[in-house]
């Protein structure tokens, strides 16, 4: 019985320094990377979205108006 006790001591040894390895970081939400990240990157997606409105904009062709006349 003592060599179960003995592992049940360094199973909680080994939980304990896994704990301690994998636990999250101090601040919880986001770090300030990833922040700045979301904030480039939304930025560059405003960007695309108002190049590709601009590309699907419609334009009356020239001379439109004297075809209508």
């Amino acid at each position: 019985m003592a060599s179960r006790v003995n592992a049940k001591i360094e199973k909680r040894k080994r939980n304990r320094e896994n704990m301690r390895k994998f636990k999250k970081g101090g601040r919880r939400g986001t770090s300030r990377k990833k922040m700045m990240r979301k904030m480039q990157s939304s930025a560059a997606r405003q960007i695309e979205n108002e190049f590709i409105a601009k590309c699907f904009m419609t334009v009356p062709p020239p001379n439109a108006d004297d075809e209508k006349a």
